[in-house]
């Protein structure tokens, strides 16, 4: 349609140019102008054409720029299904609870293991002097010659019924001497027929390697109550020489149950350990 314009346009002109000949007074506007092209255009275009083929597609464009970032989503839930909880804040602090009753006294632990000797009171072992000259033959002995005592006393408590009752600290000062130990105090037990008390030296916590040193005594009342011994109990034990712990014990006899525990009467009365080393011949 397009190349039809200017053939169009130049019969306007000519026809123009014709009535202006035959007219010369006819003054010619843009309104007559366009009047006439209307007119004269429907007497040289028909009704539309069939459709033509469509033509091969075109060569493809370049790619456009990358759009702008979308805003941020929402949180999403961790897991597949339900969502998980979210953990809330951490609460107040509970008010404490009320004290909870004492429990029942535990058995006897097992002895434990010899401590290492303290810094403050023994010093590294020096070294070997030189040997001394020998010394003028002896008189003949008694049997034994005392090296070193030493008597740790206390007031007895008539309310301790087991455990450990005294402990005292000698320094041996020779390795081929014995110790000779003593208890001189009061024995007691009571309020009951079949209960058995078993009192015994230990050495820094240790039982005598050559012989236990103890004493045991049974009940023989229910009713009347305890009675009280003023005992001896005596021994003699090898250790090794320094600082050693003499432990004066209170349990029960092995196989015996427990008495019943009662009030009982103080008893104002003063024991003692007396610990000998003795130079035995």
């Amino acid at each position: 349609m397009s190349y039809l314009l200017p053939s169009i346009a130049a019969l306007i002109l000519v026809m123009a140019q014709l009535i202006k000949t035959q007219s010369p007074d006819f003054n010619w506007g843009i309104y007559n102008c366009r009047e006439l092209e209307t007119k004269c255009l429907s007497y040289f275009f028909g009704p539309p054409g069939d459709m033509g083929q469509l033509g091969q597609p075109g060569i493809p464009g370049q790619d456009g720029l990358p759009g702008t970032p979308g805003p941020k989503g929402p949180k999403g839930y961790s897991g597949i299904g339900e969502p998980v909880p979210i953990a809330g804040p951490k609460g107040y602090t509970g008010i404490p609870g009320l004290k909870g009753i004492k429990g029942v006294r535990g058995n006897r632990g097992l002895k434990g293991e010899k401590g290492d000797s303290g810094s403050s009171l023994q010093g590294d072992k020096g070294d070997n002097g030189f040997p001394g000259f020998p010394g003028p033959k002896g008189f003949p002995g008694s049997g034994g010659m005392v090296l070193g005592w030493k008597s740790c006393s206390w007031k007895f408590d008539s309310l301790q019924e087991y455990g450990l009752t005294k402990e005292c600290i000698f320094n041996k000062t020779h390795a081929d001497s014995v110790l000779h130990v003593i208890y001189e105090g009061s024995m007691r037990v009571g309020f009951c027929t079949t209960c058995c008390k078993r009192w015994f030296f230990t050495f820094d916590n240790q039982d005598c390697q050559q012989g236990r040193i103890e004493a045991k005594l049974t009940g023989t009342k229910l009713y009347s109550g305890p009675s009280y011994r003023h005992e001896r109990l005596e021994g003699y034990c090898a250790v090794a020489a320094g600082r050693t712990s003499v432990e004066l014990w209170v349990e029960d006899c092995p196989g015996h149950q427990r008495a019943m525990k009662a009030s009982i009467a103080k008893v104002d009365t003063t024991s003692r350990i007396i610990i000998e080393e003795i130079y035995v011949s």
